[in-house]
């Protein structure tokens, strides 16, 4: 999702909450993520993270940053019919 330059810049943040910066970012993450998962229909992640701060215990901290410096959602599980 993001370049590697920008990635490899994130690598230190492993493991710390992630929240999308704009919405493009954000759409970007849940065509990745959310709309490929096999949880789509039933998860509350989304939700909760318009409505927390990333501050906030109640942000969910399944949206953080990976090894790789990307984006994850630490719950996605691919459907069989995504691409």
């Amino acid at each position: 999702m993001f370049p590697d330059y920008q990635a490899e810049i994130l690598k230190e943040d492993a493991g710390q909450k992630y929240r999308p910066s704009n919405g493009m970012e954000g759409d970007l993450f849940m065509s990745e993520y959310c709309w490929r998962c096999q949880l789509e229909t039933h998860c509350t992640i989304p939700g909760k993270t318009a409505l927390y701060q990333i501050e906030e215990d109640d942000y969910p901290a399944q949206w953080q940053i990976g090894s790789d410096g990307q984006p994850t959602c630490t719950e996605f599980l691919k459907r069989k019919d995504s691409f």
